[in-house]
């Protein structure tokens, strides 16, 4: 949000970390670049991951409770995945200098490891005057949460930009 309305850049593609560049050299995405965000933490990633490793998991809060139970595997892809997050976000918290950052957390991670490297990536990679100011908070929402901000996009399109013409 930039001045009470949401910011979506130039041609509507604003906010869309999932393909910033964190390893110039890491895995082919979808998108067809390499080492992309999505490939480091998303959920998609990081469940191929822990299926490549050996991990049976069907949800996220399977793999922080495999972590929380001593699995060297599972705690490494959960800090792996919340280390390459937190570095993105700290980009952006030096480029833009949010009030608030939040994480919509669809996957279920709960309060664990993912959260607390995230959160520590981000903390040691912003300049420290920006530590208090800058607040940094952890939402698990339903799958009924993109349809929503879908229809908010459009709302705002219709109700306020379609006004302006």
């Amino acid at each position: 949000m930039i001045d009470g309305r949401l910011y979506r850049g130039h041609d509507g593609s604003a906010g869309e970390i999932g393909h910033m560049t964190i390893d110039p050299r890491g895995a082919p995405c979808r998108c067809g670049k390499r080492g992309c965000l999505d490939t480091i933490a998303g959920g998609l990633a990081i469940r191929e991951k822990a299926k490549a490793a050996g991990l049976a998991i069907g949800s996220m809060r399977d793999l922080e409770r495999l972590a929380s139970d001593g699995s060297r595997i599972a705690a490494g892809l959960l800090r792996e995945a919340g280390e390459g997050l937190g570095l993105a976000v700290a980009g952006l918290v030096q480029i833009n200098n949010p009030e608030t950052v939040l994480f919509a957390d669809l996957e279920g991670f709960g309060n664990g490891l993912f959260y607390t490297a995230t959160r520590q990536t981000i903390e040691n990679n912003i300049l420290p005057r920006l530590l208090p100011s800058t607040q940094i908070v952890f939402q698990p929402v339903e799958y009924s949460f993109l349809a929503r901000g879908a229809a908010s996009v459009a709302a705002q399109a219709y109700l306020i930009e379609g006004n302006e013409g």
